[in-house]
């Protein structure tokens, strides 16, 4: 991995934690709203202007910029009171972005020659069918109307897990991406449940809701932190 890129993790990774740390300590501060906002922003300038050219990687800039405008219309009506909650909208962004990161991902599972993944079809299976319902029954308890938004943009982040399976126990792959890629969808995956479970459930204790609230944040700013870095690697831009 470059230099650049290990400063890249590093950093986000110290404002993660000093972001979780600053929510735990002044949880009613709106300001942490936005600069948690801002640094997914400043996540896609940095992948605007060191992805890799002319390779199905360049997407995954456009995958940050969706999540963030999936961010704008699920989370910034908090702090900025002028902006309206849009729950399809939102939720629309987000199945755009991963369904850009999933071709990435694709693209990359169809080069290699050969893979250790097919004997994995059976547990991916299980886990689809597992946490699709559990989402289904969180979803449908915020509003009926978004189930069909909701459905769709689960299938893209199962899409975006199962593919990044795949490429875990491809034996071609080389490690590092693997792990990567794996730590990111896997990250996804618990914030995704942790946001569902926070719109669904009413009432939540404020204790229990700025700990899940640390727990989303401490897993979706280094998730797609490893999605800009993918986007400038030369290694992936090999494969990809």
């Amino acid at each position: 991995m470059q230099k650049l890129q290990i400063n890249i993790i590093r950093t986000y990774l110290l404002i993660t934690f000093l972001l979780v740390v600053s929510g735990i300590l002044f949880p009613a501060n709106q300001s942490l709203w936005l600069f948690r906002y801002f640094t997914i922003l400043t996540l896609f300038l940095i992948a605007i202007f060191l992805k890799v050219k002319r390779r199905i990687q360049t997407l995954l800039p456009y995958a940050i910029l969706f999540a963030s405008i999936g961010d704008a219309f699920l989370y910034l009506n908090m702090p900025l009171k002028f902006i309206r909650l849009n729950i399809p909208l939102g939720l629309l962004s987000f199945t755009i972005a991963y369904l850009i990161i999933a071709s990435v991902y694709f693209k990359a599972l169809h080069k290699l020659k050969k893979s250790s993944a097919k004997h994995f079809y059976q547990v991916q299976l299980i886990l689809l069918i597992l946490i699709i319902s559990i989402f289904i029954y969180f979803l449908q308890r915020i509003n009926m109307g978004h189930l069909i938004f909701g459905a769709v943009f689960v299938f893209a982040l199962l899409l975006v897990f199962c593919t990044a399976l795949n490429l875990f126990f491809s034996t071609t792959f080389p490690t590092r991406l693997r792990l990567l890629i794996f730590i990111s969808s896997t990250l996804m995956l618990i914030c995704d449940t942790g946001v569902i479970m926070g719109f669904s459930i009413p009432n939540l204790d404020s204790i229990v809701y700025n700990l899940g609230a640390s727990i989303v944040w401490s897993a979706y700013i280094p998730a797609w932190t490893i999605i800009c870095i993918l986007s400038m690697d030369t290694e992936f831009s090999k494969i990809s």
